[in-house]
């Protein structure tokens, strides 16, 4: 039952009343017997995730990934978690794995609570985990500022002492995608392309919802995924000359939702450009109260025709003709995204071209690691991908970091280049701490170390008889002292008077 539980709450997503809901019909049901309280399911998870944390052996080769996760109520957390490299080299040689991580693969060394972050502060938990479980062979880090430097004085610090060095690694993720912003950031048809995309996506959203797919409504992160953003211009754009310029081809198109796409009457800025331009000798004054309809929607012609009279009742025939020929929101925007468009293909190829390359690279290296072997494979997807403008420049840059990063490499050697399983460790944990009533750290930073690992019964029925509720609360206090949340109910609280009759009114 307990295994059962921490299966329902990690793996289905459930919260703790909801799983000691579940549990308690199944119990009584199959049983007879009373289910836990959801307190008791939540004592299970901190305990098995207490456990873990104490009981860490990451063998004698091992490689280091640290990250910080958000911040809640002041207080962020540094995670650093130990991978066992000869298990990794033992799937690769095997054929039964690869070199990906998973959170399987972790094992927790550290969770510290900080309010700021520095490379001193770091230093000083690194210098505890690595005397307490010797030095890592390999480090590998998204390349925050903070963390770099605390790199660079963990290095020092060893060569200090004659210690073995660490050598740390920059995520390839990572690496990748700050060139591929420093190419992209200053290029002037990427702006262009990327005012094209806002405005269909603007159209998109709210005239024509069946072209704008759910996950990409809010925008995915620009530098690490830009794949979506590609593709789903290049279906927009397919999806709109299909389409073509006639709003009712446009209600009547077999992609359309379920709630039909109704005509919206209006002005958009440029039509209202459009018109200043043409007629700019009529006056501005009537061009400003016009600028007032930008924007707005009428549900019929007839309340559009009043709006525009009331604002412009002496409008000239011809701007009105003009102006009643581009009302409808529908076509406005079609047109406006079909015409821009136009000049971006030029660099949704170079950009497509780079994405096939960059994801073919960071498939290489992460599923094998880093050997001279696989750099000479890099090399030949490189010669073979015919790169042109943007993606030539990003993949002359990949190709010498993936060069430079091998280069004191020995001939059987393998080294981890990526630390994607934090992020996605990161992740797990920020959606099961916002599932909470009141999200905060607090005994939660329990809940990371308790993802990693398997949730075999043994390991489950081993990590209950270690710890119990006791270990959890001394832990919290020795590690938080007075939470943030407690400090500021203590600040809130009234203070009684020990007397309550002393008190004069």
């Amino acid at each position: 039952m307990v295994t059962l539980a921490l299966q329902f709450y990690f793996l289905g997503a459930f919260r703790y009343r909801a799983v000691g809901r579940v549990l308690s019909i199944a119990a009584a049901t199959l049983y007879g017997l009373t289910g836990p309280y959801f307190t008791t399911v939540r004592m299970w998870i901190l305990r098995l995730g207490l456990y873990r944390l104490q009981s860490v052996s990451p063998g004698p080769h091992w490689a280091m990934i640290c990250d910080h996760t958000a911040t809640y109520g002041g207080l962020k957390l540094l995670v650093i978690c130990g991978v066992d490299l000869d298990k990794l080299d033992r799937r690769v040689v095997d054929l039964t794995g690869n070199f990906n991580l998973n959170h399987v693969d972790l094992q927790p060394l550290a969770v510290v609570p900080m309010k700021q972050s520095s490379g001193e502060l770091l230093l000083e938990i690194y210098l505890g985990c690595l005397e307490k479980y010797g030095s890592p062979e390999q480090m590998t880090t998204d390349g925050g500022s903070d963390i770099l430097k605390s790199a660079r004085l963990l290095a020092a610090h060893q060569e200090s002492r004659g210690d073995p060095l660490t050598k740390h690694h920059y995520d390839i993720s990572h690496r990748i995608a700050r060139i591929v912003k420093a190419e992209l950031e200053p290029n002037l048809l990427w702006q262009q392309f990327e005012k094209v995309v806002t405005r269909a996506r603007i159209y998109c959203t709210y005239r024509a919802r069946h072209l704008s797919p759910p996950g990409l409504r809010h925008g995915p992160d620009r530098w690490m995924n830009l794949r979506g953003i590609v593709r789903w211009f290049a279906d927009v754009k397919d999806k709109v000359e299909s389409l073509g310029n006639d709003t009712s081809s446009m209600v009547r198109s077999t992609e359309a939702s379920t709630t039909p796409q109704v005509p919206r009457f209006g002005l958009t800025q440029q039509v209202w450009e459009r018109a200043k331009n043409t007629y700019h000798q009529c006056g501005g004054s009537i061009f400003n109260r016009l600028r007032k309809l930008c924007g707005k929607e009428y549900p019929d012609e007839q309340s559009y025709e009043k709006a525009l009279h009331e604002n412009c009742p002496t409008l000239p025939d011809e701007i009105a003709g003009n102006l009643t020929a581009h009302h409808d929101l529908n076509r406005s925007y079609l047109e406006e995204v079909s015409a821009e468009s136009e000049g971006c293909w030029e660099i949704h190829k170079e950009v497509t071209q780079m994405l096939a390359f960059t994801e073919a690279i960071q498939k290489q290296v992460k599923g094998a690691g880093l050997t001279k072997s696989g750099i000479k494979i890099c090399q030949d997807i490189y010669d073979r991908s015919n790169l042109t403008g943007v993606a030539e420049r990003v993949g002359k840059k990949v190709m010498k970091v993936i060069r430079d990063m091998g280069q004191k490499l020995g001939e059987h050697e393998r080294i981890l280049v990526t630390s994607d399983v934090i992020e996605s460790l990161n992740g797990k944990w920020k959606m099961l701490i916002n599932g909470a009533a009141m999200p905060a750290l607090g005994v939660n930073a329990l809940l990371m170390p308790a993802i990693m690992g398997e949730l075999s019964p043994e390991y489950v029925k081993e990590a209950l008889e270690a710890v119990s509720v006791a270990d959890v609360e001394q832990w919290k206090m020795e590690t938080f002292g007075i939470t943030f949340m407690q400090e500021k109910r203590s600040k809130t609280k009234r203070i009684r008077p020990e007397n309550p009759q002393e008190v004069i009114f």
